[in-house]
This record gives C-alpha cells, structure tokens and sequence, in this order.
C-alpha cells in the first residue's frame, strides 16, 4: 500500500493495549516513531519541508504527597509536649 504516488507519508497506528504510536512509511521501510515520556504520539502527515506533523500528550509529572494528617498531628503533639516540659523545666 503507497500513498501519494510512492512517496513516503506518515500516520498512527494503535498497540493491543490502545495506546496510539506514529509511524512513517518509505516504501517497504515501516519506522514507528514514539515521543519519549508521552502517553501516545500521533504522526498526521509530513509537511512541504518534510518534517512529521502530529501532536502527542506528554505524561503527567508524578505527584508529591501530601503530609498526612496524623503524622502532622501527631509531630505538633510531640513538639508541644517538648515545649512543655522545656518551658516548666525553666521556671523551677
């Protein structure tokens, strides 16, 4: 299968999983092209200077947890009582 009069062109394809994946196609010469840390890669079409065209979604930066409630709580418990008993040690 050619397209554009044997020319090379560019599209997308999906894996089992559905993720999208690019691809270029150059006669017999299949290159599957993937954005690094992206989620899908898509290849519409090569443009006049022949460059790949497409858009790709790039992955999420991985979340800092919150502190936990309890833990925080229970750090302000331990430096309150520390104050305490440092404070009262003073003003015997």
């Amino acid at each position: 299968m050619t397209e554009g009069g044997g020319f090379p062109y560019a599209r997308r394809y999906s894996d089992p999983d559905g993720t999208l994946h690019g691809f270029i196609k150059d006669g017999d010469k299949l290159t599957s092209l993937d954005v690094p840390d992206s989620t899908f890669t898509v290849a519409s079409g090569i443009n006049n200077l022949g460059q790949i065209v497409g858009f790709y979604n790039p992955r999420p930066a991985p979340q800092v947890p919150e502190p936990d409630t309890i833990v925080l709580l229970g750090v302000c418990g331990v430096l309150a009582v520390w104050l305490t008993r440092r404070w009262s040690y003073r003003l015997r």
